[in-house]
């Protein structure tokens, strides 16, 4: 990046936490919003840390007919991952899942 991108890039951050959230969350593409926003609400309710394949095998749960439905949850950790993006950290060698910030919990 140049010094003038850079400046740019200063220039056009959200003005607060919210609106800093709401940027995160719109460059989710729409067709990973769902899954992630279920994510984020497993990661929001856990009363202990999870691991990405925990998080997998929750988002397999389809609450309305009450079963595991493997269809209807993510196949592919990475890409979870992506689209969770800066909200979340993972942790490779114990591949625990935690929300970045206490923010995002809060919010």
């Amino acid at each position: 990046m140049t010094a003038v991108q850079v400046r740019r890039a200063l220039d056009d951050l959200p003005s607060d936490l919210d609106a800093t959230y709401a940027r995160i969350l719109l460059r989710i593409d729409e067709h990973e919003r769902g899954v992630a926003r279920r994510a984020l609400y497993w990661l929001v309710a856990a009363l202990q840390p999870l691991e990405l394949c925990q998080l997998i095998e929750g988002l397999s749960i389809d609450l309305a007919r009450r079963v595991i439905d493997r269809d209807s949850g993510p196949v592919h950790g990475p890409a979870l991952l992506d689209a969770l993006g800066s909200l979340v950290t993972h942790d490779e060698t114990t591949d625990i899942i935690v929300l970045s910030h206490a923010s995002v919990k809060v919010r």
